[in-house]
């Protein structure tokens, strides 16, 4: 069986400057990407700071308003939590998550991140597929110590051995970071997906274990380029 995921830091739903609401559209491209399995970066749960900025018709979680009726399964992991809201990675699935975790990966207080850990039934091959995603910290040195963090959750909840999938926004601007080295993990050839404008660092980032890459991708248009300060890569797999 083949499983199609996207990965996307939809920038909290606003545009390249900010300035712009556009999780509407943001839901038409990852609804046209055809993917089984969505891992969101940068979504808002509460999110009442931004208010004056939100239509009035978007005030409930991003998370639900983007599952709709696609995603019928879904998992928040809330990690900057501040006075008037949160916000924090997200899974949208259209098979059953069967488990769940958000694994604290904060360094300092001032930038609060996490990497969401979920369980996947398959129910056409009945394999249970661990997907994770992340949103690492700014700074080469606070990534490295994230990246052992990581490690030590993994082996925690004992996924040395299962097939997996770790998507996300990684910062690794230089590339050094070599996720798949210390995670035993394969990794996808880097492609640039930020700033959408004009790519030239491959931030956006996926990896995997014990599954066969049939290909990968990051999606490019006139209307991604104006969305989100990143653009989403997906990447096809065979179970």
């Amino acid at each position: 069986m083949d499983i199609t995921l996207l990965s996307y830091n939809i920038h909290k739903g606003f545009d390249f400057l900010s300035r712009k609401f556009v999780l509407e559209e943001i839901r038409t491209i990852i609804r046209d990407s055809g993917a089984n399995i969505v891992c969101l970066q940068e979504i808002l749960g509460a999110h009442s700071r931004y208010g004056k900025n939100i239509p009035s018709q978007f005030k409930e979680s991003q998370m639900e308003f983007l599952a709709d009726t696609m995603w019928p399964h879904y998992s928040y992991g809330k990690n900057a939590v501040y006075e008037d809201g949160h916000h924090g990675n997200c899974i949208l699935s259209k098979f059953p998550i069967i488990e769940n975790h958000n694994c604290d990966l904060s360094i300092h207080r001032f930038e609060k991140r996490g990497m969401l850990m979920t369980k996947i039934l398959v129910p056409e091959s009945q394999v249970i597929l661990n997907i994770l995603t992340t949103h690492l910290n700014l700074l080469e040195r606070h990534r490295v110590k994230q990246v052992s963090l990581m490690e030590q959750s993994m082996k925690t909840h004992k996924l040395a051995k299962q097939a997996l999938i770790l998507a996300g926004d990684f910062n690794d601007w230089r590339g050094s970071l070599q996720v798949e080295k210390k995670l035993d993990l394969s990794a996808i050839p880097p492609e640039a997906s930020f700033p959408s404008i004009f790519p030239y660092f491959a931030l956006d980032r996926i990896y995997f274990r014990d599954l066969e890459l049939i290909s990968h991708e990051v999606l490019s248009s006139p209307t991604l380029k104006r969305l989100s300060d990143h653009l989403p890569v997906v990447a096809r797999f065979k179970i």
